[in-house]
């Protein structure tokens, strides 16, 4: 994975690590039952039970490109209310790219910047 993913899921893992237990279960059971956009499928509920943060990142990553994760994220945290944090997470996320845009403008190699091209959601 490239520095830019790593930073992408450090970013979410601390979003989701600063919210409630109970919030975190909510933004589980919501996760599994969103629908997704094809070709991408629901995280199966079973796969997120009793996982931690981080863990619920890496099964976003691993279901989702890291942009669509990023979008999931956001939107999950919207619907169960957790709107600053979801606000927060959109800043922070935007930061990043933008940091990321200008480190790789500055090398002259923008097609090749780590990561790739993130879409990130506008501000809610």
């Amino acid at each position: 994975m490239t520095n830019m993913t790593e930073v992408i899921k450090d970013i979410l893992t601390h979003a989701l690590e600063n919210i409630s237990k109970e919030s975190l279960k909510s933004f589980k059971r919501k996760l599994s039952s969103i629908d997704v956009p094809p070709p991408y499928r629901k995280i199966p509920s079973s796969l997120l039970d009793e996982k931690s943060a981080k863990d619920v990142v890496d099964c976003i990553i691993s279901y989702y490109t890291i942009a669509e994760g990023q979008r999931i994220t956001v939107q999950v945290l919207q619907d169960i209310n957790e709107r600053q944090v979801s606000h927060d997470l959109t800043r922070s996320l935007q930061k990043e790219t933008r940091v990321s845009r200008h480190a790789a403008a500055n090398t002259g190699d923008v097609t090749k910047r780590p990561g790739g091209a993130v879409s990130v959601p506008e501000e809610m």
